[in-house]
């Protein structure tokens, strides 16, 4: 009980409850608009528009490189201590993501027709690839700015902006449902331009130092090889993670339908309460958590580890035990063959939410590569997975290799964190 009320009144713990509601209130709202596309364009059409939006996610992640988790762990740490090389950072890392997210847009916007005519089988998707691959940079922008709010703990203006994305984009869309002029296209131009004015209003929001830094600050090479030097395995990790997060809904378009990536991705809409969370928690915890000096520091952290899972334990059983309901009332007859997809892909976000507590560990020990090698063995493995898997069972497929590859993260994970630590400890 003593230990469950320091939990609670801890300022990590406040952190997290802070970006976690702040969080799901942003993904309700935003999943409003997404409950509104589901509805209105139906399975064939949303999974048209669900291949853009993942394009779109891929690209914005790829243009991230791994940037963004060094900037929080040298943030983290310059801000004590050398407060003029945080300020270069702002600048260093500004100008990094703007170059690799015009390039990925460069890159994209010419290759769409290829990858939709030969990759896709989908020709007609080429339009929509080439909106998703505008609206990347949008996203990598937005995500640079919430990176500051995060790096300096302050996540009042986080949560306000992601909030406030969510309900431009819902006010979006149910105009354009109410105007007639709601079709796949349309809906990824509304989901690109939203981020761009969410970076507008995140720009405003950061301190007038931040933004003087960010746009006048001098190039520092040497701090530039060292926030490189550290995100070249984060990159090797990023680039695995954003392909078999995506990898599913790219093979169910090749090797079985647009309905089949309509259920299978309005499944995940309805599951991702577990990724926000999962999401919310690693941002507040991670500027702490880079700070680790000590093995008793680390040992207190993995007592905490206890606590969510029980919460995680918990929120899928009564969301499992739902599940029926829940796609019958929100999106109708039409998803009913969403159920199964729905229960699988609910345990793998389950997984995935107790296993981030222990994952940031590893950035503590500057040991990223173990994460690296662990997320090149799932990509791999999802990929064989799913080739076998989705030609037979469709979105059933793609949901149960989810679920395999992270089981295997669990013994992966624990075994590597026992063998660093010690040596961590004793270093």
């Amino acid at each position: 009980m003593d230990r469950g009320r320091a939990l609670i009144a801890g300022r990590t713990a406040r952190n997290t409850l802070l970006v976690t509601g702040g969080n799901l209130a942003g993904q309700a709202i935003g999943f409003v608009a997404n409950l509104w596309l589901m509805r209105r364009l139906g399975p064939e059409s949303y999974g048209r528009f669900g291949v853009a939006v993942a394009m779109m996610m891929l690209a914005s992640q790829l243009s991230d490189i791994g940037i963004t988790t060094g900037f929080v762990r040298y943030m983290a740490l310059y801000h004590r201590d050398a407060p003029a090389k945080a300020s270069r950072l702002l600048r260093l890392t500004f100008l990094l993501k703007l170059g690799v997210g015009a390039a990925v847009l460069a890159g994209g916007w010419t290759l769409s027709g290829v990858m939709a005519g030969r990759f896709l089988h989908a020709p007609e998707l080429a339009p929509l690839l080439r909106i998703a691959f505008v609206g990347s940079l949008g996203a990598t922008l937005f995500g640079f700015f919430q990176a500051v709010f995060q790096a300096g703990e302050r996540f009042g203006p986080y949560v306000r902006s992601n909030v406030s994305n969510n309900v431009l984009k819902v006010g979006l869309v149910i105009g354009a449902g109410w105007g007639g002029w709601l079709q796949p296209l349309s809906a990824i131009g509304i989901f690109a331009l939203v981020p761009f004015l969410g970076a507008v209003g995140a720009l405003a929001s950061l301190r007038k130092e931040e933004r003087r830094d960010i746009f006048t600050g001098p190039w520092d090479s040497e701090l530039a090889h060292v926030l490189i030097g550290f995100s070249k395995w984060i990159t090797f990790s990023t680039v695995c993670v954003l392909v078999f997060n995506n990898i599913d809904t790219f093979l169910l378009q090749r090797l079985s339908s647009a309905r089949e990536v309509g259920l299978y991705t309005s499944a995940w809409q309805l599951a991702s309460i577990f990724p926000v969370v999962t999401g919310a928690l690693t941002t507040a915890i991670t500027p702490k958590v880079s700070g680790y000096r000590t093995a008793e520091e680390m040992d207190r952290h993995m007592q905490k580890v206890k606590s969510v899972t029980g919460v995680a334990i918990v929120g899928f059983l009564v969301l499992s035990g739902l599940s029926n309901l829940i796609i019958k009332i929100l999106l109708g007859q039409q998803y009913i063959a969403a159920i199964s997809i729905f229960n699988i892909l609910l345990l793998s976000f389950m997984i995935s939410l107790i296993m981030a507590p222990v994952s940031v560990l590893f950035f503590t020990m500057d040991k990223p590569q173990v994460l690296s090698w662990l997320n090149l063995i799932q990509l791999l493995m999802v990929v064989v997975l799913d080739l076998a898997l989705i030609p037979k069972f469709g979105g059933i497929g793609a949901a149960i290799s989810a679920l395999i590859i992270r089981f295997f993260a669990i013994p992966y994970m624990f075994i590597l964190l026992k063998k660093y630590r010690r040596e961590w400890a004793h270093g």
